[in-house]
């Protein structure tokens, strides 16, 4: 879970991958500055 505006998460990108189709889309991977998330999963 996060809470970060797409806006300001795509304002922050600092390199982006070699995208990968994921439901019909081109998604590249991203690392972003400043991303925080704001709890954990127990799932992982």
């Amino acid at each position: 879970r996060f809470n970060e505006s797409p806006v300001i998460m795509l304002n922050n990108i600092e390199a982006l991958g070699k995208p990968e189709r994921i439901n019909g889309n081109l998604i590249p991977p991203m690392k972003l500055r400043d991303f925080t998330f704001t709890s954990l999963s127990d799932a992982v």
